[in-house]
């Protein structure tokens, strides 16, 4: 085990050995993870021996420990898939590691099935559990139907499902989570009725108060509203009745301080997908859904603010809500970043003797509550 107490400790154990033997063996170790139905990554950098290396493979499971102090540690398995090592001038070797969350089966296991006649969340539950702790704030959705896997993946499943579930006046969220490897599900307009998990700030002033080194804003909207923002509504054939619908594009602002996601006013795009059908297996709003999710999505990608943060390890998660304060409160433009933020990612940062985090939070606009 190596780190300062109270700020973080950090262990490699593969086959119940340590694979860092003192805190000069660790060039770095980087973590991330990301909203999504992604596995978080990691690369590592630092002096192993002999044995250590023949181990990393297919059943050479890295078991990593880390948090900010003995009673907090949560453990990660990872799964390594290009190793790059060089004999070092004491019998060890300077290796390079990059891998996943061990979690391989997960996109590698295909199955052909469909499900009882379940809402989208109670099948991504199902499929999730075996391979995750789950951690949803939401138990149903609108869209009770048999999910068909046909010869797929359990990630390409539960992506498909994903994007398809709808609630009304909301939409779901979902992330992939190394704090205790955690699948987290999120009706984002339940979560943003509650109180921000963490405050992160410049200028802190409480002992809950995360103090920020770093913010850089960057807001993508024009690229964000081109790529999905304005309609591309499909034209829909119902093959039971016959008859043409249209899917349109449903946005809910939860965090724009102004109730609406900006647009340019003058474009009208005219653009139409691909003609698509309904058959009496989809849910009401089976097409729409996609369009919709697709599109809030999109439009909470639009504004973020990347943070960096002291040397404490703390549990951040991704899909937890936030938020930042840089000091300019009550200065005109405050309210350009300021405000609740939904953490989109998080890079943890080891070496052997420092730890720090970088936290992507994203909204739909610059102006926020």
């Amino acid at each position: 085990m190596i780190g300062v107490q109270g700020q973080f400790l950090l262990s490699f154990k593969l086959d119940d050995r340590d694979v860092v033997e003192r805190p000069q063996d660790l060039t770095r170790f980087y973590v991330k993870e990301e909203a999504g139905n992604v596995l978080p990554t990691f690369l590592f950098e630092g002096y192993i021996s002999a044995y250590i290396v023949t181990r990393l493979n297919e059943n050479g499971i890295l078991e990593v420990s880390m948090g900010k102090d003995a009673d907090t540690l949560i453990t990660c398995n990872l799964y390594p898939i290009i190793v790059s090592a060089n004999r070092a001038d004491d019998g060890r070797f300077w290796a390079k590691v990059e891998g996943f969350m061990a979690k391989p089966h997960y996109f590698n296991n295909f199955h052909t099935r469909a499900s009882a006649l379940l809402s989208g969340v109670e099948v991504i539950r199902q499929v999730t559990t075996p391979f995750f702790r789950w951690d949803s704030n939401v138990e149903t959705s609108e869209d009770r139907q048999h999910w068909i896997q046909p010869n797929t993946s359990d990630m390409s499943f539960v992506s498909h499902i994903w994007l398809r579930s709808y609630i009304a006046n909301s939409w779901l969220a979902c992330g992939i989570s190394i704090i205790d490897e955690t699948f987290i599900l999120r009706d984002m307009k339940r979560l943003i009725g509650t109180e921000p998990r963490w405050n992160f700030t410049t200028r802190p002033t409480r002992p809950t108060d995360i103090m920020v080194m770093s913010a850089l804003p960057q807001s993508t909207q024009g690229f964000q509203n081109s790529y999905h923002g304005y309609d591309q509504p499909p034209s829909a054939l119902n093959l039971e009745t016959g008859e043409l619908e249209t899917a349109t594009n449903e946005i809910t602002p939860l965090l724009a301080s102004r109730g609406e996601v900006p647009r340019a006013p003058q474009i009208d795009t005219g653009r139409r997908a691909m003609p698509i059908t309904r058959t009496a297996n989809m849910h009401d709003n089976y097409h729409r859904a996609l369009t919709s999710n697709q599109a809030n999505i999109q439009a909470f990608s639009s504004f973020g603010v990347t943070l960096d943060l002291g040397d404490a390890f703390e549990r951040i998660r991704v899909l937890d809500l936030a938020t930042f304060a840089d000091g300019s409160r009550g200065e005109p433009g405050a309210e350009f970043v300021a405000g609740n933020y939904i953490v989109a990612s998080v890079a943890r940062h080891f070496t052997g003797y420092t730890q720090s985090t970088q936290v992507k939070l994203t909204r739909e606009s610059a102006g926020g509550f």
